[in-house]
């Protein structure tokens, strides 16, 4: 949306010039170039604004799922605490600190990573980005069944796999 005009202004100069001016065929009382540049805008403005809908509606559903599923189920409330994940929609949505979770190469020092932050809350998901490159890192805080000892399950979503993890303190 923001290169509209600038692409509407591109479209305008490429039909001024005097090359295309010879080919300018005068139909009723319009010219031929000007119901081209209007179709060409209109569009462009089309696409643009079917582009940005699309990106608007693009919603990660499984955090609005989690949110809905918290509410429910906590009777105290969230608001106030602390979250470490790989991006900030789940603390939005939750009103909780953001606590960006860092890198980690093993579950050692992911745990001690959870630690030294003092947070309150663990989100993962398989959407959010790259937790570790350790493989078994990722799958045992991706899995429901096995759980890590330091964190207890508070809810998750199976497609894709998110788990809101309360640590143990």
């Amino acid at each position: 949306m923001p290169l509209l005009p600038f692409y509407c202004f591109l479209i305008v100069q490429l039909f001024a010039q005097k090359f295309f001016q010879r080919f300018n065929l005068k139909f009723l009382n319009l010219k031929l170039f000007s119901i081209i540049l209007f179709s060409l805008i209109f569009l462009n403005f089309y696409n643009s604004y079917n582009i940005a809908k699309e990106d608007i509606n693009n919603v990660p559903i499984e955090i609005l799922e989690v949110r809905d599923h918290v509410e429910k189920l906590n009777e105290e409330s969230m608001a106030g605490k602390s979250i470490m994940t790989r991006k900030p929609h789940i603390a939005y949505y939750l009103n909780m600190n953001l606590v960006v979770m860092p890198y980690a190469e093993n579950y050692l020092e992911f745990i001690q990573n959870v630690k030294n932050s003092n947070v309150d809350y663990v989100f993962v998901s398989e959407k959010e980005g790259l937790i570790s490159s350790n493989e078994n890192l990722r799958k045992n805080l991706l899995s429901i069944e096995t759980p890590p000892n330091e964190l207890e399950v508070i809810t998750y979503t199976s497609t894709p796999i998110t788990i809101l993890y309360k640590v143990k303190k």
